[in-house]
């Protein structure tokens, strides 16, 4: 009797603590869910594995071991704290299939079911492991989700390897963590898939627009606060590949610029697709100096691609901190030297200089500058100090980077439609009868369609605007307020003062007071008032600057950060003759061809009766 009750109470004992152990593992088979529930990635995954497993399972060591596509092999992610240097040795090893029969089955065939292993174990590989690391039994619990194989958990004993026998419950237990690791890793591999996808290019494999404005911002991606120079790389001409041959052979033509980007930098650098076919490249450490070689190693690579239809890349060059002051500024100092390049034959690098200096020589302007300089001196003269006051007001407005090159260049430009006028025209001393107006009046459009058919659209657009007043009564087409761009309202009034304070075969030079008393009275009607205050600042601050250095006022080309621009660059070899002037006693002044004056008895606007002060 007693004897049978010492047996219920055995049994009933050890059924409570079946109990307790069951409702401990429970718990942390729960919290595991938790944990796991709460990490994106699969390596936070196998870390959180291997703290909670010993909690549902008695052992002294936990590993896992994700299968790597690369690598066709299994790799240690995570494993538990252990003393010496086994925990080191553990986590750099590498199983491949081949390695174990019994791993290679598993794996090669996704099985669900966990391999028990001692010391006795027949596969050689896994005996010679558990020996290397002190294991007296092992269980390799595959992790399979849909029939996918993500890897496998080692768990094993050190001592008393009874504890790792192979039990329904045992089994029970080591099915439900791998299935939640499983889930968990699946949810992770999605959100690792979702967010590669998000920063990488789908078509060529790069780094994405997004992956380059988060690691522009972040500067190189790392937070660094070291020199670093960003590339801007556009291929020429690419529309004409696509249109000639179709967007199929444009997608390998992409590509095959990708792979020569890839074999032309190092590994730090960062390749990007921002757009179409425009690349950007994040060199860290160098400066834009040091940047040129690589550049034009980059160039010669996709030169030397061998495509089948021949492929070349313009590049413009910016370094951090040299030459912008915040990373929004350093984009548009590239963009602004990509631009250069651009318009520079193409084919080309171009450095950029604190946003504004471009050292370059470009052979397309230079070619429209010689038309200017074959027709007519002065008036090259006269586009130079138009072209380096537009920047100075420019640049007091707001505009910088590619804005600011673009509006130099306009400047430098915006006469060049004069050369079909011809020079009878233009010299005339007297009043000009209505045919020869509207003959000068044509030059806005005929310079338009010169730089149009050159590839300055924007600027074109600039040049086409330059007559136009801000009340409607310019020319050629009679815009008015912000139907002109900011660039074409800053050519006009800027061209209006230098045209004023300059002698001219139909009438004298005006002081520069009376030329910004002009401006002031014809704001609002001619000249957008906000341009107009802007030229009479920038001309008051010249004046205020030489005065203080004890200096005559001094002619200028120069950019307003006193650097030497593109079109400076290329005009070089002419005599560019005098800037706006502060004081009209000082030299001689410049002569343009303009016809038009600020006499209301000298010929007046064909589409306003405000006086014609350009």
């Amino acid at each position: 009797m007693y004897a049978r009750y010492a047996a219920s109470v055995l049994d009933t004992a050890t059924a409570l603590e079946d109990a307790r152990r069951r409702h401990r593992e429970s718990r942390a088979l729960l919290e595991l869910s938790r944990a796991v529930a709460q990490v994106t990635t699969a390596d936070e995954v196998a870390q959180r594995l291997v703290e909670a497993v010993p909690a549902v399972v008695d052992c002294d060591r936990v590993a896992v071991f994700l299968w790597d596509e690369e690598e066709t092999g299994l790799t240690c992610k995570a494993i538990t704290e252990q003393p010496g240097a086994a925990g080191g040795l553990l986590r750099e090893l590498r199983v491949r299939p081949s390695d174990s029969p019994a791993l290679g089955r598993q794996i090669e065939q996704v099985e669900t079911m966990p391999i028990y292993a001692d010391l006795d174990t027949p596969d050689a590989f896994i005996g010679r492991v558990m020996r290397r690391f002190g294991s007296a039994a092992v269980v390799l619990v595959p992790i399979v989700a849909h029939e996918r194989y993500y890897g496998l958990m080692s768990v094993s004993v050190v001592e008393r390897p009874e504890r790792l026998r192979a039990t329904p419950a045992l089994d029970e237990t080591l099915s439900g963590v791998s299935a939640q690791a499983a889930t968990a890793l699946e949810n992770a591999r999605l959100i690792e898939t979702m967010a590669h996808q998000a920063r990488h290019d789908s078509l060529t494999g790069l780094l994405s627009h997004r992956a380059f404005q988060e690691s522009l911002e972040a500067g190189v991606g790392g937070g660094t606060s070291g020199v670093f120079t960003l590339a801007l790389i556009d291929i020429d001409d690419f529309k004409l590949v696509n249109d000639l041959y179709g967007h199929t052979v444009g997608d390998d033509a992409l590509r095959m610029v990708t792979e020569a980007f890839r074999s032309s930098v190092r590994d730090r650098d960062l390749v990007f697709r921002v757009g179409g076919e425009e690349f950007a490249v994040i060199l860290p450490g160098l400066s834009a100096e040091d940047a040129v070689p690589v550049a034009e190693r980059l160039r010669a690579a996709v030169a030397g691609t061998g495509f089948m239809v021949p492929l070349r890349v313009s590049v413009g060059l910016a370094s951090w901190p040299g030459d912008a002051s915040d990373r929004g500024g350093l984009f548009e100092c590239a963009d602004a030297a990509l631009y250069a390049a651009k318009h520079a034959g193409k084919d080309c690098t171009v450095r950029a200089d604190r946003g504004q200096r471009i050292e370059a020589e470009g052979p397309v302007p230079q070619r429209l500058l010689n038309l200017l300089r074959i027709k007519d001196g002065e008036t090259l003269a006269h586009c130079a100090e138009v072209a380096a006051l537009s920047v100075k007001v420019g640049a007091a407005l707001g505009l910088e980077g590619g804005r600011l090159a673009q509006l130099r260049l306009a400047g430098q430009l915006h006469d060049i439609g004069k050369v079909a006028v011809p020079d009878h025209v233009l010299g005339k001393p007297g009043t000009l009868d209505d045919d020869e107006l509207r003959l000068v009046h044509t030059h806005p459009v005929v310079g338009a369609e010169i730089l149009t058919a050159w590839g300055f659209g924007p600027v074109a657009r600039f040049v086409l605007e330059h007559h136009e007043h801000f009340d409607g009564g310019g020319y050629p087409a009679g815009l008015s307020g912000d139907e002109i761009t900011l660039e074409g309202r800053i050519i006009h009034a800027v061209d209006a003062f230098a045209a004023m304070t300059a002698d001219r075969p139909y009438r004298g030079a005006m002081s520069v007071e009376d030329a910004l008393a002009e401006l002031r009275a014809h704001s609002g009607t001619q000249f957008d008032p906000q341009v107009a205050e802007a030229v009479e600042r920038e001309v008051e601050r010249a004046a205020a600057a030489d005065s203080q250095s004890g200096q005559k006022p001094s002619t200028t080309s120069a950019s307003p950060t006193g650097s030497s621009t593109l079109t400076e660059t290329m005009t070089s070899s002419a005599s560019p003759g005098p800037s706006f002037q502060t004081d009209r006693t000082v030299s001689a002044p410049t002569r343009t061809a303009e016809p038009a004056s600020t006499s209301t008895t000298s010929s007046p606007s064909l589409n306003s009766n405000t006086p014609e002060i350009t």
